[in-house]
C-alpha cells in the first residue's frame, strides 16, 4: 500500500517556512538597528534561513516528482497537501489584506501637519527575542477642529518633537511612510499567489486521483 502522506508536503512546508522567515526578516529590518540592539544580526540570519528553506523546497520538489512518478497518488495521500496550502492561503491572505488596509490608511484621506508630541517605547518583557514597540501621540488641526494627544500610527522616536505629514482617519493619524505596507503587499502577495497556485494544483490532482 502506498504511503498516505503526499510527496508534496515536505517541499510545501519548506517553501512556506522560507516565506515566513523572509517576511520576519523584512519586518525586523524595518524596525532598524536602534530597536533591535544586540539582536541586529537576526534579520540577516532569517534571510539566510529563508534561502536555505527555498533550496530545501526545490530539492524536495525534485524528490516529490520521482516519488509521484513511481507510485499512484490517492485522495487520502493528497489530503495533507490540501490542508497545508489552504492554511497558508488563509494566513497569507489575511496578512495581504492587512497590508492593503494599512496602505489605504496611509495613502488616502485628508492630510494634516501632525506634531508628534511624545513617543513611548513599550518593552514586551524579559524575552530578548522580542523587540520593543513604539507608540507615538500627537496634535493636529483639521477642518477647524483641534485633536490633542491622539494616536499617530507609523511614527517613531525620531519623529518626536517634529511635524510630519500624515493622513487622518477618525481620531488616528497615519504617517506617510509606506515601507511597512509595501513589504506586506510584496511578500505576502507573492506568498498568497503561490499558496493559491498550490491549492489549484492540489485540487486538480484530487479530482483525478482514485478514492482509495
Amino acid at each position: 500500500m502506498p504511503p498516505r502522506r503526499s510527496a508534496l508536503v515536505p517541499g510545501g512546508a519548506a517553501a512556506l517556512a522560507g516565506i515566513a522567515c523572509l517576511a520576519a526578516a523584512g519586518f525586523l529590518l524595518e524596525e532598524g538597528a536602534r530597536t533591535l540592539g544586540a539582536w541586529v544580526w537576526l534579520p540577516y540570519a532569517l534571510a539566510v534561513a529563508a534561502l536555505a528553506c527555498f533550496v530545501l523546497a526545490g530539492i524536495q520538489g525534485r524528490h516529490a516528482k520521482s516519488r509521484v512518478a513511481a507510485r499512484p497518488v490517492t485522495r487520502s495521500g493528497l489530503r495533507p497537501t490540501l490542508i497545508l496550502f489552504h492554511v497558508g492561503l488563509v494566513a497569507f491572505g489575511a496578512l495581504l489584506g492587512f497590508g492593503a488596509y494599512l496602505l489605504h490608511q496611509r495613502n488616502t484621506g485628508p492630510h494634516a501637519a501632525v506634531t508628534v508630541t511624545h513617543c513611548e517605547v513599550i518593552d514586551p518583557g524579559p524575552r530578548p527575542s522580542s523587540a520593543p514597540h513604539e507608540y507615538c501621540r500627537g496634535d493636529w488641526t483639521l477642518d477647524g477642529r483641534t485633536y490633542v494627544d491622539k494616536t499617530v500610527q507609523g511614527a517613531d522616536l525620531a519623529d518626536e518633537g517634529h511635524v510630519i505629514d500624515a493622513t487622518v482617519h477618525g481620531d488616528t493619524a497615519y504617517s506617510r511612510d509606506l515601507q511597512t505596507p509595501l513589504i506586506l503587499l510584496g511578500v505576502f502577495g507573492t506568498a498568497t499567489l503561490l499558496a493559491l497556485g498550490g491549492c489549484v494544483t492540489a485540487w486538480r490532482r484530487w479530482w483525478r486521483a482514485p478514492r482509495a
